[in-house]
């Protein structure tokens, strides 16, 4: 079973262009949000905290999970 599961959209904004996922980490839910800045693009991309996943890992397994979770939402 994978440790992360498929990211479920819960809001989204057009207007600033904005999607707001959840995306579940082996049982704690993590807020992952994408915004898109038309104006300034340097301002875009994705926000999100892993923190709460790091408990009991490794650095090595912290950077593994880190990777892992940002290949899962460039598929988005």
């Amino acid at each position: 079973m994978p440790r992360i599961k498929d990211p479920l959209l819960i809001d989204q904004t057009f207007g600033s262009y904005q999607k707001v996922y959840e995306v579940d980490v082996e049982g704690k839910k993590i807020i992952a949000t994408f915004t898109y800045d038309g104006e300034e693009e340097h301002r875009s991309g994705w926000e999100y905290d892993l923190s709460p996943c790091y408990v009991d890992l490794t650095e090595g397994e912290i950077q593994e999970l880190e990777a892992e979770f940002y290949e899962v939402l460039c598929e988005i």
